[in-house]
């Protein structure tokens, strides 16, 4: 098995960054920091899949984490993905807490410790998509019968996953993390056909690693925040006022007291 770490935290920087710049009386103050909260919990759910997949005990599996490769609509990004011989696996991680309930429509109303309902749209589109465009992209390699499958990892371990009626099942797609080596295992057990070669493997891995672009926006312009509208100076890292002053060898800051 080889893991391969793609790079992914431009934007989680770049956020952080802009919240310790941002004002807390400014206007984007709110969505700049709930996006923060969203990207850092995101990599949470992530980490916790990255570690149950070193378990996995199989030759020839390349694990690739935070793909997002190019296509003639964009670009499209994969939570990670396993390639093996028999078979190429998408897993998009959620890290949805509180009660998960699926309607008739597919939707996901999250209900959480406050009792208040949040709708999420449908997941297992977005999956058949993202199967769709790797399917071509392979394609464009002249890589055609390697079966895709994918599933939707809920990534927290209390969440609870329910349905609006006894008649609905939930999605298979949708597993829960402490599923995933069951049903990766499964996998193997039912593609039993070696359809690529581990050269193909190999350079399938390349091709990806030389495509692979990080998502970077431009966060200023996304939040309509300038530069002069920014906190200056030397932030502390204890109190978070940039008050933050050079004495002699060292930096004092001049709320706290902190020196580095």
């Amino acid at each position: 098995m080889h893991i391969i770490e793609l790079e992914d935290d431009i934007m989680l920087n770049k956020l952080i960054a802009l919240d310790g710049r941002t004002p807390t009386e400014h206007q984007e103050k709110v969505n700049v920091h709930s996006d923060l909260i969203k990207e850092m919990t995101k990599k949470k759910g992530e980490r916790t899949v990255h570690f149950l997949l070193r378990f996995i005990n199989k030759e020839m599996v390349k694990i690739i984490h935070s793909t997002r490769l190019p296509d003639e609509n964009g670009f499209f990004q994969l939570d990670t993905l396993l390639l093996t011989r028999f078979f190429a696996l998408i897993l998009e991680v959620k890290n949805w807490y509180g009660t998960l309930l699926f309607d008739r429509s597919g939707q996901v109303i999250r209900i959480g410790d406050s009792q208040i309902e949040e709708g999420f749209p449908n997941p297992i589109p977005q999956l058949y998509l993202q199967r769709f465009r790797l399917q071509k992209w392979f394609s464009n390699l002249g890589v055609n019968s390697l079966p895709i499958v994918g599933f939707i990892v809920i990534s927290f371990p209390s969440t609870i996953l329910k349905t609006e009626t006894p008649s609905i099942d939930i999605p298979k797609e949708i597993i829960r993390s402490e599923q995933l080596l069951v049903k990766i295992n499964q996998l193997f057990d039912h593609y039993t056909e070696k359809v690529i070669t581990p050269k193909s493997i190999g350079d399938i891995s390349k091709k990806i690693i030389q495509e692979h672009t990080p998502r970077d926006e431009d966060v200023l312009s996304k939040y309509g925040i300038t530069a002069n509208e920014l906190r200056k100076g030397v932030i502390c890292i204890q109190c978070s006022v940039n008050t933050m002053m050079k004495r002699h060898k060292y930096w004092r800051c001049n709320s706290c007291g902190f020196q580095s």
